[in-house]
């Protein structure tokens, strides 16, 4: 016989996993829109002032900026994976 409680307390607990799973993806979606809007206004910057600033110091800005986003990135998922993984 199925016990009614398993069921239930097993439907909360995925329901509980799903809803921390979609937060995750959405602060996950919010932190990459966040410095991929900075990368952008930074070269963006750099490239409407030719005058005080050339595109070699863009690209070097970009090179300069895009390890550190990449690193952040990697950081961030790992961190949500990581987090996943020691839940009860």
């Amino acid at each position: 016989m199925v016990n009614i409680e398993e069921t239930f307390e097993e439907r909360q607990q995925a329901t509980k996993m799903k809803h921390v799973s979609t937060m995750q993806k959405w602060v996950l979606f919010g932190v990459g829109m966040i410095l991929l809007l900075v990368f952008t206004l930074i070269l963006v910057a750099a490239w409407t002032t030719p005058d005080q600033l050339t595109s070699q110091f863009s690209l070097e800005l970009g090179r300069m900026i895009l390890p550190s986003m990449v690193g952040s990135g990697a950081t961030i998922v790992g961190a949500l994976f990581i987090s996943n993984s020691h839940k009860d």
